[in-house]
């Protein structure tokens, strides 16, 4: 079976955690690839990364923390997160709210 990557989400970050990806019914995500920008020119960011559900207990990257007009990349080449189920989500906020932006990259496979 081949995969082809193509952009999940594409999201401003809010101090609130929030749905970023979430597979639709019938199909299985497998993500990638997570960018995070900081596009504040004076503030550092930080993100936490949540993965299938937003309990402590949940926490996949904790306080990732981003220079002003910074950015990363969270996974390894070829490291991938399965999100199996549309109950199976990718959640994350920010500290300061709009300053991030996450970028979730990925491949859809419809599940027959």
């Amino acid at each position: 079976m081949e995969f082809t990557a193509k952009k999940l989400a594409q999201t401003a970050l809010t101090e609130s955690v929030s749905v970023i990806v979430t597979p639709n019914a019938g199909v299985k995500n497998y993500l990638t690839q997570i960018y995070l920008t900081n596009n504040s020119l004076t503030t550092e960011g930080y993100v936490t990364i949540y993965a299938y559900g937003t309990v402590k207990s949940n926490i996949l990257f904790p306080k990732i923390k981003i220079e002003p007009e910074g950015h990363t990349s969270l996974l390894e080449t070829g490291e991938t997160i399965p999100l199996l189920t549309i109950d199976e989500s990718l959640y994350a906020k920010a500290d300061i709210a709009n300053n991030v932006v996450i970028t979730v990259i990925g491949s859809e496979v419809v599940q027959v």
